[in-house]
């Protein structure tokens, strides 16, 4: 059985004084191998960082980390950094999926990691194509858009957002100043990526659209009118100064009216662009709130595993949990771990990802 992760008091304490004070939350594990590990988007890696500095028997490896392009499962066990949502996905499947002997790329060639990899974070939902992988809620976030200006505040609606990326709509509005707009978007396995796509109802981005790296970067928007989806709980923690800064000289659009910040840093908190945390988003066109993920097989689930119903929910769902969750700038869902809430069960499941 999985050791369950444990949010005591004092570990609490200890790394609220981390996330709180001027260090950062450790990035990959400071030492290996762990009972759980985790991998997948870099949304809510740092988070994740937070929560298993809580406990050493949770391994959360971050999707990007500086040059290094490895991680090291266990002392035998060296794979590529899954780099996103949907590369996490993909070594999570490779992990847990008995039929699959194709392992998962090393920096030697696919390397086996059935039973190594616990669970994937996700910051998109689930394909709805199969049953093999259930989406456990994490937390809520919403995406707007990133924009290099110092003219002024951003606001746009669905459809400028639509003709940005359709590349229809080359000016905005920053302030009172009319802005060329060069629109960004983060690298394929992005989850970010996704969303913001299906939000927008896009499927192939116009051909002015250039990809970049990874999501939420803001380092990434370098000429004046560069914009770029980013999320939102990333942005109040990078503004907080929780972690790494990549925002100055950048401005966080409010969307249809919604606002998805409120507060100065270093207190600045979620907007009303997060939506109501007591229900599922509704998914489709103009929503811009979401939630994310944590992705496990679906027997875990089923069988009321400790990694499902402890590691995932009950212990997320603590006040020193959600506290620290709340200081990466994401809110509190009261539906945490439960993927029946919304559409039910079917829609947060999905197929393995090969």
């Amino acid at each position: 059985m999985k050791k369950a992760l444990k949010f005591s008091t004092l570990a609490v304490a200890a790394v609220t004084a981390t996330l709180i004070g001027t260090g950062a939350a450790q990035a990959d594990p400071t030492s290996s191998p762990r009972p759980i590990n985790a991998v997948g988007s870099d949304t809510t890696q740092d988070v994740w960082n937070g929560l298993s500095n809580l406990d050493t028997n949770v391994a959360s490896w971050n999707a990007f980390l500086g040059t290094s392009t490895t991680i090291n499962l266990d002392a035998s066990t060296t794979i590529n950094r899954p780099a996103g949502s949907g590369a996490g996905v993909q070594a999570l499947s490779a992990a847990v999926d008995p039929a699959w002997t194709g392992g998962y790329p090393g920096p030697s060639g696919n390397v086996n990691v059935q039973g190594k990899i616990s669970f994937a974070r996700s910051s998109s939902a689930a394909a709805k194509n199969g049953t093999d992988l259930t989406y456990l809620p994490f937390a809520r976030d919403a995406v707007s858009l990133a924009v290099k200006t110092t003219a002024g505040p951003v606001s746009l609606t669905t459809a400028q957002l639509q003709g940005i990326y359709n590349c229809t709509v080359t000016t905005i509005t920053a302030g009172t100043s009319t802005v060329t707009v060069h629109p960004k978007l983060p690298q394929a396995n992005s989850g970010t990526r996704a969303f913001f796509l299906s939000a927008l109802g896009i499927t192939t981005p116009g051909s002015c659209v250039t990809t970049v790296g990874a999501e939420n970067d803001g380092a990434q928007l370098t000429t004046a009118g560069d914009v770029i989806p980013f999320s939102a709980a990333q942005w109040i923690a990078q503004r907080n100064n929780r972690i790494t800064n990549t925002t100055a000289g950048l401005e966080l659009a409010t969307l249809n009216g919604q606002a998805p910040t409120t507060g100065t840093a270093p207190s600045l908190a979620p907007g009303a662009l997060y939506g109501s945390t007591t229900t599922e988003p509704t998914s489709g066109v103009g929503t811009f709130a979401r939630d994310t993920y944590n992705v496990v097989k679906t027997s875990e689930y089923t069988n009321s595993t400790t990694l499902a119903t402890t590691t995932l929910k009950t212990n997320l769902a603590t006040t020193n949990a959600q506290n620290a969750i709340k200081s990466y700038g994401f809110q509190n869902l009261s539906y945490v771990g439960n993927p029946t809430i919304g559409a039910g069960l079917a829609a947060h499941q999905s197929a393995y990802k090969h």
